[in-house]
């Protein structure tokens, strides 16, 4: 009798899946979400009959309900994905040991459903459980242990624990400093993820509190954003500054270490120059990005990578509170869109808004206001100087979930 319900289980979630599954908006997506769905059909199908034919723990089921997983959270189903994956680990662990590393994979996937369904305290427990699996049962010298470390860090960064996620990268650049040395190549990356993790946490304040943005303050650095708040306010934008002392870290390793090829320079001094400008300090990211096209220039022309600057890169666009669409029955989706037209000016300030397509409608003025005072672009350049752009185009899609509006 369990072997039939959970045959008629898996079907029936399947249907209410599809029933539910979201709205694409385009023809590319509708081609790529049939395929996904196809290969659903063939797994679940193929899931069936092995239940039928040798069991429901068989090791065999674990592939398919492991596809399975992964097809669901293609097509946003993350709670069909949590079912067949808790399933697929129980067999591993049935069949093959509760400490077994086959289901290091299913971990991940199974914490990515987590997530996507907000419960991020379990999928944070999930990575602490494959952490201390892959130390127990995977580490064979120091370069398994930091690969362990990064993959912790990176599902900390994923889940927002930014302060998490620093320690585990300083743990990483503790390790590489006793074994190879304070001057180690091998210190770039955490040194750069760490920096990564306080732009991280900038965007994320800045879309929670865009309120706390005041009027410009026109300076001789350009248009200033003056943040409101209270000292707790204060320390956390402070923190953000911790950023730059990590990316200088970078390029001064870069310099020691003979085997750093220009291009890799290059881009080490457009990320400083980027920071520089989401933390509104056009001057000083104008040194850095100098510096990068005076290096760009010792490239003979046949070795030349794509243009850095010749066309304004959109660096951060604010979350917008637009209205999503009416309700489509049998969409958890529903998809809005706004597309914009815009000028970029010296210091990668937009201006002259105005809004060339809006679904279901346009957005509010003051909706307009933030994306003039806080979006940001690395700005065109014409040799070593910075250029204003006209005409300036962005198309910013958002949907309501079953958690609210997301952008």
């Amino acid at each position: 009798m369990q072997f039939i319900k959970c045959l008629y289980k898996l079907r029936f979630l399947y249907l209410l899946g599809t029933l539910f599954s979201p709205v694409s908006t385009g023809f590319a997506e509708t081609q790529a979400a049939n395929g996904v769905e196809g290969e659903i059909e063939y797994y679940l199908n193929q899931t069936t009959q092995l239940m039928k034919n040798k069991g429901m723990s068989t090791p065999e089921l674990m592939e398919p309900l492991v596809s399975l997983g992964r097809g669901y959270l293609l097509t946003n189903r993350p709670q069909l994905a949590v079912q067949v994956l808790e399933q697929a680990i129980q067999i591993s662990r049935i069949e093959l040991g509760l400490h077994n590393l086959r289901q290091l994979a299913m971990i991940d996937y199974l914490s990515e459903a987590h997530a996507a369904l907000g419960n991020l305290d379990e999928a944070h427990n999930r990575q602490l459980y494959r952490y201390f699996l892959s130390l127990e049962q995977e580490i064979e010298d120091l370069s398994d242990m930091l690969a362990a470390i990064s993959h912790l860090a990176g599902w900390s960064v994923k889940l927002r624990k930014y302060a998490e996620a620093r320690q585990l990268y300083l743990r990483m650049i503790k390790l590489i400093e006793s074994s190879y040395g304070t001057r180690s190549p091998r210190l770039i990356s955490p040194f750069r993820k760490i920096a990564a993790t306080y732009l991280r946490e900038r965007d994320d304040y800045v879309n929670a509190y865009p309120q706390r943005a005041e009027e410009f303050d026109f300076t001789s650095q350009g248009k200033q954003v003056i943040w409101s708040g209270g000292m707790a306010e204060r320390q956390t934008i402070t923190r953000w500054l911790s950023g730059e002392r990590m990316l200088r870290k970078v390029i001064q390793l870069q310099l020691l270490d003979p085997q750093t090829s220009v291009i890799e320079l290059i881009r080490s001094h457009i990320d400083l120059g980027d920071w520089h400008t989401l933390l509104y300090r056009p001057l000083a990211a104008s040194e850095q990005y100098r510096r990068a096209i005076l290096l760009l220039e010792q490239l003979p022309p046949e070795s030349l990578p794509e243009s850095f600057f010749e066309q304004p890169k959109l660096l951060f666009f604010p979350n917008l509170n637009l209205r999503p669409m009416s309700r489509v029955p049998g969409s958890r989706n529903l998809p809005g869109f706004v597309e914009l037209i815009y000028s970029v000016n010296e210091q990668g300030e937009v201006n002259d808004i105005e809004v060339s397509a809006a679904k279901p409608q346009d957005p509010p003025r003051k909706e307009l206001k933030k994306v003039a005072l806080l979006t940001r672009y690395r700005p065109a350049f014409r040799k070593d100087r910075a250029i204003a752009t006209m005409g300036v185009t962005h198309r910013h899609e958002y949907y309501r979930s079953s958690s609210g509006i997301r952008n």
